[in-house]
């Protein structure tokens, strides 16, 4: 059963994700003690694993913030995703896969290469790819037979997803809206040889192939995820002169000087600062 930090940790984690906490917010811990019913020391607790696990920033004066992630932060989080699944595809080659294992490979390939012969896609295809996709990589993981490889690379595969100003869980659903059919198909042509080097006890190759397989669709995401970040900057601005217009308005029906009203919020992203030492979890 877990304890009420950890409860906690793991509500102020969903509502991160979710979104109800935007990017650059601030998470006081007055109200957020009031907003879950507990003291401040399990939300003390709470956000110094929030910060370790890369969800927050803290900055000086100000306290914990919600992290702004950037096309080159996805870039760095690949990179050791690759690296991970890469090993993953070694081990799994140099102890060998159980007959389950390679039955299951086996099954999400022919119905990937099934799924990929339908002419028209639509959601219901793209949400079957994506079922499939985690099926060989789930699949992958376990026949590895590593907890802690396990656990690390599916820390690189909960990355918030910055999209209309909100976050929300990545994983590879998100890298499928930017796929066309010609990624589709290159993607599962790389799981086949995954499977094959894996099958034939190629740990190099194997790892040589995951490793290619995650870092282009670490470029793919990286590329996309700066074009939201643009878009969602450009939303926020127009609704910040939109309300400075306002209350511009507001302030010459009131006989005052327009340019006295408070100016834009500030989109800095600010720099990750560490938090004082008592603030961090203890070791």
């Amino acid at each position: 059963m877990p304890t009420r930090g950890e409860a906690v940790t793991r509500m102020i984690r969903q509502e991160i994700i979710s979104g109800a906490f935007p990017q650059g917010a601030r998470m006081n811990e007055v109200s957020l003690a009031g907003r879950f019913g507990v003291s401040r020391t399990p939300i003390r607790s709470a956000l110094s694993s929030l910060y370790t696990e890369g969800l927050l920033d803290y900055a000086p004066n100000c306290g914990y913030i919600v992290r702004r992630f950037t096309g080159s932060d996805v870039a760095k989080v690949f990179s050791v995703r690759a690296s991970l699944e890469g090993l993953v595809c070694r081990l799994a080659a140099e102890q060998g896969i159980s007959d389950a294992e390679h039955g299951a490979l086996d099954r999400a390939i022919r119905n990937t290469a099934a799924l990929l012969r339908v002419e028209k896609w639509g959601g219901a295809e793209v949400a079957q790819w994506n079922v499939l996709n985690n099926q060989f990589h789930d699949t992958l993981y376990a026949a590895a037979r590593n907890d802690y490889l396990t656990t690390a690379i599916r820390r690189t595969r909960s990355l918030p997803l910055l999209s209309k100003s909100e976050y929300r869980l990545f994983g590879s659903d998100e890298i499928a809206l930017w796929f066309d059919r010609a990624g589709f198909q290159r993607s599962h042509d790389e799981h086949v040889d995954i499977f094959d080097a894996i099958a034939g006890r190629e740990g190099v190759r194997a790892e040589s192939i995951m490793r290619e397989h995650i870092t282009r669709a670490g470029r793919v995401l990286a590329r996309e995820w700066d074009k939201m970040a643009e878009r969602s900057m450009s939303h926020s601005l127009r609704l910040a002169g939109r309300a400075a217009t306002a209350s511009g308005a507001a302030s010459a029906d009131d006989g005052l000087d327009p340019d006295s009203s408070a100016p834009p919020p500030d989109t800095t992203p600010p720099a990750r600062a560490m938090p004082p030492i008592s603030a961090k979890a203890p070791s």
